[in-house]
């Protein structure tokens, strides 16, 4: 079984998406962005609860973060010091 994710690194995870994410609103919608990062997280948490996705400590910060290397000026080097090189790999 996976480790759960700790708190203190879900809370840094959304905090750096909320920040990268400022101003963006989802497609066709007047949406906050970090409504879709949101969305993303809390369906890998309730799939997790059904059959595990292996590490949470990875994959819960790597669902929050997953738009931030492709939307936002955010470099790789940038989430690997913030969260480490793996899930700045899987980012």
């Amino acid at each position: 079984m996976s480790k759960p994710c700790p708190q203190h690194l879900y809370n840094k995870a959304w905090l750096f998406a909320s920040h990268a994410h400022v101003g963006q609103k989802m497609t066709g919608s007047d949406l906050p962005y970090t409504t879709h990062v949101a969305m993303v997280a809390n369906e890998l948490i309730f799939a997790h609860r059904e059959e595990s996705v292996g590490a949470l400590e990875i994959a819960l910060p790597t669902a929050l973060l997953h738009d931030v290397l492709e939307d936002t000026p955010v470099t790789q080097d940038e989430l690997a010091e913030a969260f480490g090189v793996e899930v700045a790999s899987a980012v």
